[in-house]
């Protein structure tokens, strides 16, 4: 059973507050508890709330997911004796604590920390964005050193200095502890901070899930000692250091990555995005994963492989070991100045570092390198790799300034020609063979400057390609001819499922073209359809629908359409929707969703603004408040909670935004 309690603005009900115990006193199956503070609270509302979980309990109800939240302009939700969080007290089973944004002052930690001495029942605890300084902090940490049950605790987004290290040295003690985020702390103290995340993997022997992210220059104080206890850690599965400036030497972290695949640790998932690395600081990550038996005795002290003599060529050899399945490297700087597709260029025998990574890592199923800049020959290196055996299947290049010259290298890792892919002749693409390398079944290519020409040549591929099942090119600058060479692909190809063109201004003709295209292809597998953002008008949407319910539209398999952000005004979808709702194949479209606030009943129930170009959302509020008070001066019904704002404004133009 999930029960919501809200306050009213001013923290006061006309009606006192005893029916709260009486609620509380029937509510013996009650699991899921959530409060909401709109204002300040009073005393006596606290004290019911209070009397009102003390009869629950001795019905038998057992709380076990507690979820406050508070008006983040309010502070004080606390008396001299009582606070929002004594309800702690009456919660002896309580195993979720949801506080996020809720300011914690040494009064409400207090709470926290009783129950989780008296109690031990907790499993996850939220206490980010909470205002949390070191001068309270202490409580906190303390109690932590009782959770023996704690899995999972999230601390993002605080005021913490020397406090982070505090929390990080209680949690390293407990033997249940799967996931800690301590992500965003932005003053926290860098040294003592990376000391207490080295003890944590040392020591600790369940952590599967570690976010330290947003926490500047804190991968410049990464010690050895973090990178040798990386190395031998088995638990640790997710590791998110992203945004936390260079390293000071990233070698060692391919190196620990190495040795944690060696000795058969877990760790599946890297995210190094936004580290300030560079093409040569990329370089030497990967020659890190190349490790021998003297690297592991001179981290270890004790040979991995103990029959192996010092000194012969099988000691000093290094092998190239890494278990990663999924690498973010979002928002660093790989610069490449080498055609790898030159044959000259291999007959120079110059390593292509990309290569060694895909080809390499065994296990890479995901690889993420957008919000970059790449040249074609990035594009050059990464073809080359993909031309020979990987494991590839998810591949996200998204906002990275690509280009047609840029992209045109990578469309060459789709095929192998009969003259081979690295001739300057030109190649008839749909007379070629799928390379049987290629094993990609997702592709992010959104936000970039792929453009018309591009577009043609994708569309060449798309038509011999047998893996893509997920293809996003939202906003890709092609208009409504580019609209026009893809329904030339979707006319053929047969394993897409999911594709996303919005944001390209492809208009009713682009549309079309789609449509005739869906129409021609019987094998089609399209699922999904991304249209946002194009400029698509009422007449051509009513064609579409009206030819998704013939009869030579059935062998489509479309089962959503995003279409939001278009030209169709809340009258036409409203008038349109009955039409729509006759459909013989059942097609979700989310235009129709606003349907469902305007229906008579809500209708009655809703709040018309008129919203000028710089409202926020406190004028939104203010406005809500003051019908609110209309209504009790009027003895009419209150305003309830709001359970949806929509802020409606025209298309762009001119300085208009």
């Amino acid at each position: 059973m999930h029960f919501t309690l809200f306050t009213s603005t001013d923290g006061k009900l006309t009606s006192e507050f005893n029916y709260l115990r009486a609620i509380f006193s029937r509510f013996s199956s009650l699991k899921y508890l959530e409060l909401v503070f709109t204002k300040q609270i009073t005393k006596p509302l606290l004290s019911d709330l209070l009397k009102g979980m003390e009869n629950g309990m001795k019905i038998g109800a057992k709380i076990k997911h507690l979820k406050i939240i508070t008006n983040p302009n309010v502070h004080h939700y606390s008396f001299k004796e009582l606070n929002i969080l004594t309800i702690l007290n009456y919660l002896p089973f309580l195993e979720i604590l949801d506080l996020n944004g809720v300011f914690l002052d040494i009064n409400k930690l207090s709470m926290i920390k009783n129950h989780m001495h008296y109690y031990k029942t907790l499993k996850v605890m939220d206490v980010s964005n909470c205002g949390l300084t070191d001068k309270v902090i202490g409580e906190l940490a303390d109690g932590l050193l009782n959770a023996i049950n704690l899995q999972k605790f999230y601390m993002s987004g605080n005021e913490l200095f020397s406090g982070v290290s505090q929390i990080l040295n209680s949690l390293s003690l407990q033997p249940s502890i799967k996931i800690i985020d301590i992500s965003k702390n932005m003053g926290y103290d860098k040294t003592n901070t990376a000391d207490a995340i080295y003890k944590l993997i040392k020591k600790n022997k369940t952590l599967e899930v570690l976010i330290a992210n947003k926490l500047p220059k804190l991968n410049e104080e990464l010690s050895d000692n973090f990178f040798i206890s990386l190395g031998e850690n088995s638990k640790l599965k997710y590791l998110d250091i992203s945004s936390n400036g260079n390293f000071k030497n990233i070698n060692k972290l391919g190196m620990a990555l190495a040795f944690n695949a060696l000795k058969k640790g877990s760790l599946s998932y890297l995210d190094i995005s936004k580290c300030n690395i560079n093409s040569e600081g990329f370089k030497k990550f990967i020659h890190g994963l190349s490790v021998s038996e003297e690297d592991h005795y001179s981290w270890y002290n004790y040979q991995l492989k103990e029959k192996v003599k010092k000194g012969t060529l099988e000691y000093t050899q290094k092998t190239f070991n890494c278990n990663l399945e999924t690498f973010v490297f979002n928002g660093n700087y790989l610069y490449y100045d080498t055609d790898f597709l030159d044959p000259q260029t291999k007959a120079k025998n110059i390593e292509n570092v990309i290569k060694t990574f895909i080809v390499n890592s065994k296990k890479l199923d995901t690889l993420i390198l957008g919000d970059s800049s790449y040249s074609q020959f990035f594009f050059g290196a990464l073809s080359e790799a993909l031309n020979c055996e990987n494991n590839l299947k998810y591949l996200s290049l998204s906002n990275s300034l690509i280009d047609s010259e840029a992209i045109k290298s990578f469309i060459s890792s789709f095929y192998i020609s009969e003259k081979g892919n690295q001739t300057k002749e030109k190649i008839d693409i749909e007379k070629q063979k799928p390379n049987p390398n290629f094993h990609i079944e997702e592709l992010d290519l959104s936000n970039n400057k792929l453009g018309e020409s591009s577009i043609e040549t994708f569309s060449k591929v798309l038509k011999i390609n047998k893996t893509l099942k997920k293809l996003n090119l939202f906003h890709n600058l092609f208009d409504v001819d580019g609209a026009r060479l893809l329904g030339e692909a979707l006319k053929v190809n047969k394993t897409l499922e999911d594709l996303d063109i919005g944001y390209n201004r492809i208009k009713k003709t682009g549309l079309r073209k789609i449509i005739v295209a869906l129409k021609a292809n019987k094998n089609s597998n399209l699922k999904y359809l991304g249209l946002k953002y194009n400029f698509i008008g009422e007449n051509i949407l009513v064609e579409f629908i009206k030819a998704l319910n013939k009869k030579e539209y059935s062998n489509l398999k479309l089962e959503k359409i995003n279409l939001k952000n278009n030209s169709l005004s809340t009258r036409f979808i409203q008038e349109y929707y009955e039409e729509f709702s006759k459909m013989k194949k059942r097609i979700e479209i989310d235009i129709f969703d606003i349907l469902y606030f305007l229906e008579k009943e809500r209708l009655e129930r809703t709040i018309w603004i008129s919203a000028g170009p710089n409202i926020a959302k406190k004028d939104i509020t203010y406005e809500i408040q003051r019908h609110e008070y209309s209504c009790i001066k009027k003895e009419e019904s209150h305003i309830g909670i709001p359970l949806f704002i929509r802020k409606v404004r025209g298309r762009k133009t001119g300085q208009k935004k």
